[in-house]
């Protein structure tokens, strides 16, 4: 089955990294997380052509299983076969992935990728917001 999201990578050691943080910074971490990803979805739902609104109401936004990262974008299976209510026809190609990189006779029309570009920064400087030391709280060490 064919993908089209933006993700994070390597959340095992993200989540392993963040667990000499203490719990309390892992509760604002995933708040984080969260907040990041409903931010990237309503900007990718702006970003997202809507002739028919088919690709925009198939747009998923999903937390990953920890909840310290997510995904937005697309599933190969709610379009390849479907037909699109708003016109009856068959949807015979995943074709998300032509909107956002573009073919040889067609512009881009990217929703996923500059929404990730455009949230990036934001959810960096909530995470390290979300693992500042408490009030009376030591910082991790390093090295160990």
């Amino acid at each position: 089955m064919a993908r089209l999201t933006m993700s994070t990578r390597n959340g095992g050691a993200v989540a392993n990294g963040l667990r000499k943080y203490g719990q309390a910074a892992l509760i604002r971490a995933k708040a984080a997380a969260q907040e990041s990803k409903e931010r990237t979805f309503a900007i990718a739902q702006d970003l997202c052509p809507r002739d028919t609104n088919y690709m925009a109401d198939h747009m998923r936004a999903e937390s990953t299983a920890g909840g310290y990262g997510y995904e937005v974008g697309f599933e190969e299976s709610d379009f390849v076969g479907r037909v699109n209510p708003a016109n009856g026809r068959e949807i015979t190609g995943f074709y998300p992935l032509y909107q956002e990189f573009g073919t040889q006779r067609m512009s881009a029309q990217p929703c996923i990728f500059p929404a990730s570009e455009a949230e990036r920064p934001h959810f960096r400087r909530a995470l390290r917001e979300a693992l500042r030391p408490s009030r009376g709280a030591q910082p991790p060490r390093r090295g160990r």
